[in-house]
């Protein structure tokens, strides 16, 4: 019998001895709509992610994400004054 074959035997003794019922697998889905993603979801996310910048002024660290023509967007808190833009390096693909 193989490893996940006496795994499966194991949990099926457990819900037996605490009355549960005998589901195929040890998870289910609660509730009317499944939570589950398609992988999908994950590409976008990771399309998505290249917009992100990482901004870094003399006086800190802070984020902005690229829109449309290379069009730079960030808050004021970050950048405040023209100078400190000048000043600012962007990071884009930081980890």
């Amino acid at each position: 019998m193989s490893k996940v074959a006496r795994s499966a035997a194991k949990w099926r003794l457990v819900r037996r001895l605490l009355g549960l019922p005998n589901y195929v697998g040890v998870e289910r889905i609660i509730g009317d709509q499944s939570p589950l993603l398609p992988i999908s979801f994950l590409e976008i996310g990771l399309e998505r992610a290249r917009a992100v910048a990482r901004i870094v002024c003399p006086d800190g660290v802070g984020t902005g994400f690229l829109i449309r023509d290379n069009l730079l967007i960030t808050n004021n808190h970050v950048i405040s004054k023209p100078e400190e833009a000048r000043e600012a390096r962007i990071q884009l693909g930081f980890r």
